[in-house]
């Protein structure tokens, strides 16, 4: 059984984004922002298990996006740019996480 988050999506995939709060909006829809696919179609979010690995997953995407990770000379804290990025991203997957684990719950 394949797991889709979309009834499109040919693999269960969700789509880390990120919209920065320091560029002007006109940048922003300027330039694509970035992004990172996460994909669970290997997991079973029907158990704690594969809801926590999915979480792992996305947290790795989001670190990775918006340089959480990234060491400036001098400080090894992150930015207050990158720590407001990594929030959003976190934020802007909750809803779709909950709805594919209530997909697979339900047997879907």
């Amino acid at each position: 059984m394949t797991k889709t988050l979309f009834p499109l999506a040919s693999a269960a995939t969700l789509v880390v984004a990120l919209a920065t709060s320091i560029a002007p909006a006109a940048a922003q829809s300027a330039q694509a922002l970035p992004s990172k696919s996460v994909s669970f179609s290997d997991l079973d979010l029907s158990t704690d298990a594969g809801q926590r690995r999915l979480a792992a997953r996305i947290d790795r995407a989001a670190r990775t996006i918006c340089g959480m990770d990234r060491t400036v000379t001098g400080t090894r804290i992150a930015s207050r740019e990158a720590m407001a990025c990594y929030r959003q991203a976190l934020s802007s997957t909750r809803e779709r996480v909950a709805q594919a684990v209530a997909r697979t719950t339900q047997g879907g």
